[in-house]
């Protein structure tokens, strides 16, 4: 049996509201430091309403 290491990272995103509250608006795990992950990611955010970043 071969194994095989992968390298993975998370990305856990968060903000804050006009009235100061802060809320947890996404988690992900993929490849780390690969532009698709990222890439993926932030469209996530921007395609659920995420604006003015």
């Amino acid at each position: 049996m071969q194994r095989q290491l992968h390298r993975l990272g998370g990305r856990q995103s968060g903000g804050a509201t006009t009235d100061g509250r802060r809320e947890l608006l996404g988690i992900a795990a993929g490849a780390c430091e690969a532009e698709p992950f990222w890439k993926a990611s932030l469209r996530s955010l921007a395609n659920r309403g995420l604006r003015g970043v």
